[in-house]
């Protein structure tokens, strides 16, 4: 459930020995609790390499991602927030397209680094938009739907409601997330999703 994930295409991928080799370490289980970070908003080559610098040295991830479904036929990764306590970075995917693959591979497959995502969807987007593999994934929605026997999986306002008693303005979700520049609301809707999503997997933890 830690590494719910696509299957690999094939036996001799170069991560499938990390992902069958993951496992939870304790320092998983340390509670981090920072409510001041800084936003850095990475819309170029160089804050996206200073980004990538700072993220490989972190111990834990939330990572969310914005789909834009109203403009194509199928989702378009319009936005990637990455939030790790001391800062919320929000990198603009058209941007810095050239170098997703390069820079965050190494993060993504790190096992050191345990990555939380509220759905395995937006594992499976970057793995089909980039080519992107994850190894140490922390899949909130299908861990709370086979731990408390959920018939359908929580949304993340759901969790950040029952975890935190705090309501999330989900109002901008289906915003056009391809336009551009992005009002300050959108992002700061955007930043909060990983704030909480961070702050919701860190009391869930320290209460089991």
């Amino acid at each position: 459930m830690f590494n719910n994930m696509t299957v690999f295409q094939n036996n001799n991928h170069t991560c499938l020995d990390s992902l069958i080799n993951w496992c939870m370490k304790p320092d998983f289980f340390h509670i981090f609790c920072n409510n001041e970070s800084k936003l850095v908003q990475v819309n170029n080559v160089d804050k996206m390499s200073e980004m990538s610098a700072h993220l490989v040295g972190q111990t834990e991830l939330a990572i969310d991602c914005e789909f834009d479904n109203n403009t194509f036929f199928r989702d378009c990764n319009g936005l990637l927030q990455v939030f790790c306590n001391e800062c919320d970075y929000i990198i603009d995917l058209f941007k810095v397209f050239p170098s997703i693959k390069s820079m965050l591979q190494p993060i993504f497959t790190n096992p050191d680094i345990l990555k939380i995502v509220i759905s395995n969807n937006d594992v499976k987007a970057f793995q089909r938009h980039y080519d992107l593999w994850f190894v140490g994934v922390f899949d909130v929605q299908s861990i709370r739907q086979k731990y408390y026997g959920l018939s359908q999986p929580e949304s993340l306002a759901t969790v950040v409601k029952k975890e935190l008693d705090i309501s999330m303005d989900k109002s901008f979700q289906r915003s056009t997330w391809i336009n551009r520049p992005l009002p300050i609301n959108i992002i700061k809707y955007a930043r909060f999703d990983t704030k909480y999503l961070l702050k919701a997997w860190n009391f869930s933890r320290n209460q089991s």
